[in-house]
């Protein structure tokens, strides 16, 4: 961190000085030195872009420059961090309200991670008051595409970029102020078909081949929950059909995860007519269903395939909110103390827990109606902040803990359990009059479980305590492990966890799409589940998970993508 320690200090210096100046270097950690030559250069073709400027914005405007290392662990955060930086001492600089970022990359060897990175700012009155979002988003792509011209390949190359940059940015500022003030709106250059892709790609659309045929007018803008502004024919994934017939068949498979879909299919021209900009608002504010937004974009090539981008709801928000249930929104009405999110961090044991005892916590909610996992409690923490219970049960009042059966791990939650009792009840008001005061959990009934990581083995659970619920591995069992899915499946399954293991932080939306693509796999789970119960279902796929030595991230992971896959499947 020494080397943002030294960006901050800089920055102190920066914001005190000259902010009038055209082009400012806040720091250069990038190991390239630029030359006095090169410094006067940059900064002539700064003064030329501020200059376009309305004289009344001159000096609110500055080009700004940061140059940093991409291969070392002291520039943690990448340009994001940088970023969050340099926008920190604009925000203390007020006379610095409008500007041209520039964050260049460099690597040892001018490879793949040399880049330049770009962020604008541009007033929003005045000569630019006509822009729109999708103006301002297309505006600072056309600089982005600008910059990726040039290969960087000698350290001189960093400067010609930044000065064609400024170049472009200079004619755009000029073409901008002309459309606004001639009230004509912005949108007589809207875009090329390869700013249309880039924004679309920076929005979180997923592109696939297909082939845009012929348009048809006959048919309403709306029909079964699909805003149609493109009424065109789509040969896509082997069939021809009209284009809200494809995206009507795909909303029709999520009627399984019970789930109220509403489809929107655009094409390049609503980039112009501010209808894909009402389309994509519509798509972010409205969190009450579950939306597929589809993009038509046409190849200017004849010869090249046209692509489809799609786009869905973020399906793990989603699902938080309507789906898991157990882990997730059991909200206590009292203030201050309530059921939360919390179930994880990044390490291979998450919260100082193992996949375990994430199973016995599961198997737990899963036959308590009315319970709650990692429940927080203030100044239950051991810095006085909160602390999280392991269990509780809001209608008994009722507190537990979860550990190993070692000595250590018994001594340890004897003691936190005893000290979550104590200020629930001080902090904690009470549910209602007539249920008392929180306590030691005394109602569990002792468990036999899947052991997760050994087939020969199993998880044996009991009361040690009032509070206190231990797990051990005991010896051999002679009883077979469930079969959730049948062994030809399992392939499928372990390309899917092998895949999802390098990014696991779309884990709903991909199991969704999984359950989807992989019916029968749907139907054993859900089977499973109603069976033998989602969490001996959970544990045994697991155990087979690790088993496989897929290449999923950490146990973590593994457990929830198996208890997601599971439990959307049980829907």
């Amino acid at each position: 961190m020494k080397q943002i320690i030294i960006i901050m200090l800089c920055l102190v210096w920066w914001s005190s000085t000259v902010s009038a100046q055209c082009y400012t270097q806040l720091i250069d950690a990038s190991g390239i030195t630029l030359e006095s030559t090169d410094i006067k250069a940059l900064q002539d073709s700064a003064c030329a872009l501020r200059k376009v400027f309305p004289e009344a914005l001159r000096d609110s405007f500055s080009v700004i420059d940061l140059g940093f290392y991409a291969l070392t662990d002291d520039t943690e955060g990448g340009i994001a961090e940088f970023t969050r930086i340099a926008e920190k001492s604009l925000r203390e600089n007020p006379s610095t309200k409008y500007y041209l970022l520039f964050g260049r990359q460099s690597d040892n060897k001018n490879g793949p991670n040399a880049k330049v990175f770009i962020k604008v700012k541009l007033p929003t009155w005045g000569n630019f008051k006509c822009m729109t979002e999708m103006d301002k988003s297309l505006f600072q792509i056309r600089l982005e595409l600008e910059s990726e011209k040039t290969a960087i390949v000698m350290p001189d190359t960093y400067v010609r970029i930044e000065r064609d940059v400024m170049s472009k940015m200079r004619a755009m500022v000029f073409d901008i102020m002309d459309c606004c003030y001639a009230a004509r709106g912005c949108t007589k250059n809207c875009g090329s078909e390869r700013e249309f892709s880039s924004f679309l790609a920076k929005k979180g659309f997923v592109a696939y081949e297909c082939k845009i045929l012929t348009s048809f007018s006959n048919s309403p803008t709306t029909q079964n929950n699909i805003l149609d502004y493109a009424k065109i024919d789509l040969s896509f994934r082997g069939q021809t059909l009209k284009a809200y017939e494809h995206l009507q068949a795909e909303m029709t498979q999520l009627k399984n995860l019970n789930l109220k879909t509403t489809g929107f299919i655009t094409l390049n021209e609503n980039f112009c007519d501010n209808k894909l900009t009402s389309v994509i608002a519509a798509f972010e504010l409205d969190d009450t269903d579950y939306d597929i937004h589809w993009h038509l974009w046409k190849n200017p090539n004849p010869n090249g395939s046209d692509i489809l981008f799609e786009r869905m709801t973020d399906y793990k928000a989603f699902m938080e909110k309507t789906v898991l249930s157990k882990l997730n929104d059991r909200q206590s009405a009292t203030k201050g103390c309530h059921a939360t999110l919390r179930v994880g961090n990044s390490g291979s044991t998450r919260v100082g827990k193992t996949v375990e005892s994430w199973i016995v916590q599961l198997d737990y909610l899963m036959f308590h109606a009315n319970a709650a996992g990692e429940y927080a409690i203030p100044k239950a923490g051991k810095n006085g902040g909160y602390g999280y219970v392991d269990l509780v049960d809001l209608t008994t009042l009722e507190i537990f803990e979860v550990k190993h059966g070692t000595e250590d791990e018994i001594k340890k939650g004897i003691e936190q359990v005893n000290k979550y009792v104590a200020l629930a009840n001080i902090e904690c008001p009470r549910l209602a009059p007539l249920l008392g005061t929180w306590i030691l959990g005394t109602n569990y009934v002792p468990r036999v479980l899947p052991n997760p990581r050994d087939p020969k083995k199993v998880l044996t659970t009991e009361l040690r305590q009032p509070g206190l619920i231990v797990y051990r591995e005991s010896g051999t069992t002679t009883q077979p492990s469930p079969v959730v899915v049948p062994k030809r499946t399992w392939e499928r399954i372990r390309k899917f966890m092998e895949r999802l293991g390098h990014n696991p932080s779309d884990i709903d939306l991909e199991c969704a799409k999984f359950l989807r693509e992989n019916p029968d796999i749907a139907v054993a789970f859900k089977s499973a589940a109603t069976t033998i119960g989602i969490s001996i279902a959970v544990a045994t796929v697991v155990e087979d998970i690790l088993t496989l030595g897929a290449g999923i991230a950490d146990d973590w992971a593994c457990f929830m993508v198996s208890y997601r896959l599971i439990k959307i499947a049980a829907l």
